[in-house]
């Protein structure tokens, strides 16, 4: 219960500035994905390509920046 608490008031202190770089760092990830995957898509008789390596990269962003929000170590 008190995990559930701290985890809740850790991400509702996030500033403006915070935010603004997540959207950047997901943006980026976003594209720098895509020609990846656009170069998968093109060379592979397997459907994983243009929406599943953006798709991935997103999550990792997330995941990691989730990391660093939570695990701070204090």
């Amino acid at each position: 219960m008190n995990l559930v608490i701290t985890w809740r008031m850790k991400l509702s202190n996030l500033s403006g500035e915070e935010l603004l770089r997540l959207a950047v760092v997901l943006a980026a990830s976003y594209l720098l994905a895509l020609p990846v995957g656009w170069e998968r898509k093109r060379h592979s008789q397997a459907d994983v390509g243009l929406r599943v390596f953006p798709l991935v990269a997103v999550g990792e962003c997330a995941y990691g920046f989730l990391g660093q929000q939570l695990f701070t170590g204090e």
